[in-house]
């Protein structure tokens, strides 16, 4: 029969061998991702631009992109789609990504805003004057490139006909 030390050891060693592996379980949902896109999921940001002058921008331009080699299965897929840009108060703006039917699967980001106002261009980069994050996208889409064979049918100056000689008047 076990005594009382040797059972208290043994509930003291479950609830450290508890801990641990509560502690990995809390470790692992702290680096948990975000769900996969797919198309026609939508991504919405609001940008807003501060300080003087931040009233004269009046259009933004940016699209989402992946560095992702684009699969056998997605051939002739995009790996980038635009986002939409709608100035809703001075120096304000909200921005829609529509994941289109036709994109690679992939992370995308959003590297760079080009931002413009009466006269005025500027490149905001992502990491260096905003942060955002990645996004997940996969699409269950699939193309595969059908091959082609061409055949030559005839070739020269009139296919077909016979060769006739062009004569000039001296």
């Amino acid at each position: 029969m076990a005594s009382k030390q040797n059972i208290a050891k043994l509930i003291h060693g479950m609830g450290v061998f508890g801990a641990i592996l509560l502690s990995f379980g809390v470790a692992r949902a702290q680096e948990a991702q975000e769900l996969p896109l797919h198309p026609h999921s939508i991504i919405k940001l609001e940008l807003t631009f501060r300080g003087p002058g931040a009233d004269r921008l009046t259009r933004v331009f940016a699209g989402m992109q992946t560095d992702a080699q684009t699969p056998p299965d997605q051939a002739g897929f995009m790996n980038n789609f635009p986002g939409e840009f709608k100035l809703i108060s001075p120096g304000v703006f909200d921005a829609e990504f529509t994941i289109p039917d036709t994109v690679i699967s992939g992370v995308y980001s959003l590297p760079a805003l080009d931002v413009r106002g009466d006269g005025i261009q500027l490149d905001y980069k992502n990491g260096v004057d905003f942060q955002l994050h990645t996004f997940r996208v996969e699409n269950p889409n699939k193309f595969t490139k059908p091959p082609v064979t061409i055949k030559l049918i005839s070739s020269g100056p009139t296919a077909g006909a016979a060769p006739q000689l062009l004569l000039m008047a001296p």
